[in-house]
């Protein structure tokens, strides 16, 4: 049909964010190249920046993408929970879960992202990016600590600062420890003796 001639193929734009997502999540923002997004998506470079823009553009939407479904359901778990100790061990557990589930790479895609901040080629827009997304599950953590420490639920001479520190490293750890293809069941006793250190009032 002459009208259709130089038309471009329709896609999915949510499939293609969804494959962008897989492969930034596999080899990491530095490890993908354009190219590779357009082998993974099968769309034409032109195609894909009508859809997401360039790189750097793509990973962000990926990022967001991330965030909203793997980071802020467990964000929100530790705000409507009112026990913060089950909060604290249904994260870990959610977590340990989600870096080891069946349908996703294994490990984190912010973690796989974070070495890379640094990086001289590394734009600011993507460093700031990355450093967020890391950060927001470590505040959300201090903030459920604080608020229970401030209503009586946590022993007022506990450490919250050393607690989020030892929470927040524990799921880079599980994290990693994913990504080199450790079982779930290995992750989660490192769970149950995460929860040993939780703070209890002192005998009297």
């Amino acid at each position: 049909m002459a009208g259709s001639r130089g038309r471009p193929r329709s896609f999915d734009k949510q499939e293609v964010l969804e494959q962008a997502l897989g492969l930034f999540w596999r080899r990491g923002y530095l490890g993908t190249s354009y190219q590779d997004l357009c082998a993974e998506t099968g769309l034409t470079k032109p195609s894909l920046y009508a859809a997401y823009g360039n790189k750097e553009k793509t990973f962000l939407a990926a990022l967001d993408l991330y965030v909203s479904r793997y980071v802020q359901p467990g964000i929100e778990g530790l705000k409507n929970e009112h026990d913060p100790r089950e909060a604290i061990h249904r994260l870990l557990v959610e977590t340990a879960k989600a870096l080891t589930a069946q349908d996703t790479p294994p490990g984190c895609m912010i973690a796989t992202n974070a070495a890379c901040v640094e990086a001289p080629d590394i734009s600011l827009t993507i460093a700031d990016a990355i450093k967020a997304a890391a950060e927001m599950t470590v505040k959300s953590i201090s903030t459920c600590l604080a608020n229970a420490q401030a209503t009586g639920q946590i022993p007022l001479n506990a450490n919250i600062d050393a607690l989020t520190a030892f929470y927040g490293t524990l799921i880079t750890g599980l994290s990693g420890m994913a990504k080199q293809g450790t079982p779930q069941l290995e992750l989660m006793q490192a769970v149950d003796v995460a929860m040993q250190v939780w703070p209890s009032e002192p005998p009297d």
